[in-house]
C-alpha cells in the first residue's frame, strides 16, 4: 500500500505544479485500444460523461482541520488531517459533482475541513478543526484535532485496501513544547517548543498525500499554516490571540478509459 501512496504522490507533484481549478489530460491505452483520461479537481466542478463511459476510478482527499488559537494557560491543538482514498470504483451514468473540501480555518474553535465527494459514491471526510482544551474523535475517516496535552498525534491507518484515515494533530501544551502532529506516509507538522515559559502550540495531521502540514507555534507565537493537500494547521502557542494555522483544501482526481 505505501507504494501505491508513494508513486500517486510523485505524480501528483509533477501534475498539480501547473493546475488552477481543474485540468483535464489522457495518456496511456486500455483494452481495444482504448485511452486513458484523467481530470483533476483542485476546485469543485462537474465531470462530463461520454456515452461510452460507464466506469471511473477516483482518488480523494478531504481537507485539513485548522489549528486552534493559542490560549492563556495552553497552547492549541493542531488540525487533524483529511482522510484520503485511492481509486475507489465508480459506475457512472450521467455527469456527475465532483466537490472539493475546503481547508479547516484556525480560530477558536478552528473549523473542520470539508469532504470531498464524487457524486454521493465516494466520499472522503475532513480532518476536525481543534475545538477545545480536550482532544476530539475522529470522525468517519477524518484524522482527530490535538487538545491541550501535549501528545502527539496519531498515525493514520489503512482502513481498507484504498482508504487511509488521516492522522490526528498534535496537542497543545501550557510550559512544554507542544506534540507533533501525527504521521503519514511523511510526517506531521512539528510542534511548537518552549519559549519564555509558555507552552507550544501542536503540530497538524497530515493526510499522506501531498505537502506539509503546519507547525505548531512556539510559546507566545503564531503557528504554521499547512501546504499542499488535506493537511492540518499547526496550533498557536500559549498566549491569547495567537494564530493557529489553517488547513489545506483536498482535491478529486477521476481517471477512466474511452
Amino acid at each position: 500500500m505505501k507504494i501505491f501512496r508513494y508513486f500517486i504522490i510523485v505524480f501528483s507533484l509533477f501534475i498539480l505544479s501547473s493546475l488552477e481549478g481543474k485540468a483535464q489530460s489522457s495518456g496511456g491505452t486500455g483494452a481495444g485500444g482504448s485511452q486513458l483520461k484523467v481530470e483533476i479537481f483542485t476546485a469543485s466542478g462537474t465531470w462530463t460523461r461520454t456515452a461510452t463511459v460507464d466506469l471511473v476510478y477516483v482518488t480523494l482527499v478531504g481537507g485539513g482541520g485548522g489549528g486552534r488559537n493559542g490560549q492563556v494557560g495552553e497552547g492549541g491543538g493542531g488540525g487533524g488531517g483529511g482522510e484520503y482514498k485511492f481509486k475507489v470504483p465508480v459506475r457512472v451514468s450521467a455527469n456527475v459533482t465532483a466537490t472539493v473540501g475546503s481547508g479547516g480555518a484556525n480560530g477558536d474553535p478552528a473549523t473542520n475541513g470539508g469532504d470531498s465527494s464524487f457524486g454521493t459514491d465516494a466520499v472522503a471526510r475532513g480532518g476536525l478543526g481543534a475545538t477545545d482544551s480536550a482532544g476530539v474523535g475522529a470522525d468517519s475517516g477524518g484524522g482527530a484535532a490535538g487538545g491541550a496535552t501535549g501528545a502527539a498525534g496519531a498515525t493514520c491507518t489503512d482502513t481498507t485496501y484504498y482508504q487511509i484515515s488521516g492522522s490526528g494533530g498534535g496537542g497543545g501544551h501550557a510550559s512544554a513544547n507542544g506534540g507533533a502532529g501525527g504521521r503519514c506516509m511523511y510526517a506531521g507538522g512539528a510542534g511548537g517548543v518552549l519559549s519564555g515559559g509558555l507552552g507550544g502550540g501542536g503540530g497538524g495531521g497530515a493526510s499522506g498525500f501531498l505537502g506539509d502540514p503546519g507547525a505548531g507555534g512556539t510559546g507566545g507565537a503564531a503557528a504554521g499554516d499547512a501546504t499542499g493537500i488535506g493537511n492540518g494547521g499547526g496550533g498557536g502557542g500559549e498566549t491569547a490571540g495567537t494564530l493557529g494555522g489553517d488547513g489545506t483544501a483536498g482535491i478529486v482526481i477521476v481517471e477512466w478509459f474511452e
